[in-house]
């Protein structure tokens, strides 16, 4: 029977076999706190769930294809909602892979602060 590897969280010096659940839940605070709560209003519509379905089907793969070859999982804002990008229309829609999300969101986010 193979044995459960476990981690030392370095900030709280406890052993967890993911992810320190203190760790967890401070980065979950943190991550709320800095989302525009107006803008979030949009996600949770379904307006929103039907077009990101939309878009998702109409392009199942990531945008950048000629370096990521997964499935897409996010229809992403080409402009931004808060930079005046349009919140409800397939040409302002890329679908993306979580990771390539992530790599330009935080681009944006260093370029915005």
């Amino acid at each position: 029977m193979p044995s459960i590897k476990r981690k030392l969280c370095a900030t709280h010096g406890i052993y967890e076999t993911k992810r320190c659940e203190k760790c967890k839940k401070t980065n979950t605070k943190q991550y709320n706190a800095s989302r525009d709560k107006e803008n979030d209003k949009v996600y949770h519509s379904v307006r929103w769930r039907k077009l990101r379905k939309q878009q998702l089907m109409l392009h199942p793969l990531c945008i950048n294809f000629d370096t990521c070859h997964n499935e897409a999982t996010i229809a992403d804002h080409i402009h931004e909602v808060k930079d005046g990008g349009e919140q409800f229309s397939l040409s302002n829609l890329n679908s993306m892979c979580q990771g390539c999300h992530n790599t330009k969101t935080a681009q944006q986010k260093r370029i915005r602060v």
